[in-house]
């Protein structure tokens, strides 16, 4: 068919267009529509199905205990700067850094070549002294037979007497040297005063060392101790001589309080509690001098509030938490909003005061998908051990 046919035909039957490009298009769509399920309205449900919440009883409580944590340092019993009572030079060192040493071992030794050369003349003049004693004591014995024999006078007696006195002081002055000397030859070593490792060795030998140098750093390796500053009213709540558990991480160890300081440290104004390490602690030797560990100690706060889980505290407003509540622990609730502060919390529980009392039932958990007026069925549960205040142990 030509165009010219096509539009002649378009021109003699209006009603055939009409209907191929409207009415047949419309009816297409409606039904697809109604395929699809369009104008189909799903009858409302008679009544909203109520929520099923856990709920716990709280009580009043005047107080809360928390616990502080104290951080100390680990301090060897003992730790000693080695050095030489006299100067000189150091001849040689027996042992170096990280060496074990035991009590009475001998570390290190000066020069004394000097010391040997006094040594040997005062040995000589103690000979000297000793002849010249006795020189002087024959002496006295000729002139008092001589006496005797009226041959000589009594004043040549005293003399000589003295004269052996004299003598014999000078003996005893020559031996005092010696001994002097001898102490010099002790002060040129170094004696280990007890059992640990060398920490450090800053001298080598053919060093000139002063009076008090420190040639070593020795440290105890047993009766490892804990130096914990804390505040005076808290150390002297301590009993001296019980054990206490102290933490480095994970680890726990029982340490027993050796001594309190009876005094404050000046620049912090606290107060010092040595505890020592018990040798029946866990793997006592992974505790290094310098490390640092903890000690829990329980402190009140007297307040009036309750303990609640963190889980059922919600946002409220102007900084303040909101609770939900029930009046009843079983069967269908209306929920109660009670705005309460928080006055202290850690990870599982949380210490608060405000619009609460004892004859609440708390929602344990949910509050983000709760409103206040909501019907809800109420079940009781027990409070959850993880958020149950821990008992203070006594001081």
């Amino acid at each position: 068919m030509s165009s010219s046919q096509l539009r002649s035909w378009v021109a003699q039957r209006p009603g055939v267009v009409v209907m191929l490009f409207f009415v047949v298009p419309a009816l297409f769509l409606f039904l697809l529509m109604s395929a699809a399920g369009a104008g189909q309205v799903p009858q409302a449900p008679a009544e909203p199905f109520p929520n099923k919440v856990d709920v716990i009883k709280v009580e009043r409580q005047n107080a809360y205990s928390r616990s502080v944590k104290v951080v100390g340092r680990v301090e060897a019993s003992k730790q000693a700067s080695l050095g030489f009572e006299r100067s000189g030079t150091l001849l040689t060192a027996l042992v170096d850094e990280g060496d074990k040493v035991n009590e009475g071992q001998l570390l290190a030794e000066l020069d004394t070549q000097r010391l040997i050369a006094q040594l040997q003349e005062i040995e000589a003049g103690i000979a000297r002294a000793k002849a010249d004693a006795r020189l002087a004591k024959l002496s006295e014995n000729r002139v008092a037979s001589l006496v005797k024999q009226k041959l000589e006078s009594s004043q040549r007696l005293d003399e000589t007497r003295e004269a052996t006195l004299a003598a014999q002081a000078l003996v005893r002055e020559m031996e005092a040297r010696k001994a002097s000397v001898l102490v010099e030859f002790a002060k040129s070593k170094i004696i280990s005063p007890f059992t640990g490792t060398i920490l450090t060795r800053p001298v080598d030998p053919g060093s000139v060392v002063g009076q008090g140098m420190t040639v070593f750093t020795l440290q105890q390796d047993s009766g490892t101790e804990v130096r914990m500053a804390m505040a005076a009213d808290k150390a002297f709540q301590l009993v001296k001589g019980r054990s206490y558990q102290v933490f480095s991480g994970p680890e726990s160890f029982n340490a027993r309080l050796k001594s309190i300081a009876n005094a404050r440290t000046i620049s912090t104004r606290t107060v010092d509690a040595i505890f020592e390490i018990e040798d029946g602690s866990n793997d006592k030797a992974a505790i290094l001098p310098g490390d640092l560990l903890t000690l829990l100690l329980p402190t009140e706060t007297q307040l009036v509030g309750y303990w609640v889980p963190k889980s059922a505290l919600t946002n409220g407003i102007r900084g303040m938490w909101n609770l939900f509540t029930v009046s009843d622990a079983s069967g269908a609730q209306t929920i109660k909003t009670r705005a309460v502060t928080v006055l202290f919390s850690d990870e599982s529980k949380a210490y608060v005061s405000g619009a609460l009392n004892a004859q609440d039932y708390v929602i344990l958990r949910g509050g983000q998908r709760l409103v206040p007026e909501q019907m809800v069925y109420a079940t009781q549960v027990p409070f959850p051990d993880s958020a149950k205040p821990l008992a203070v142990a006594g001081l």
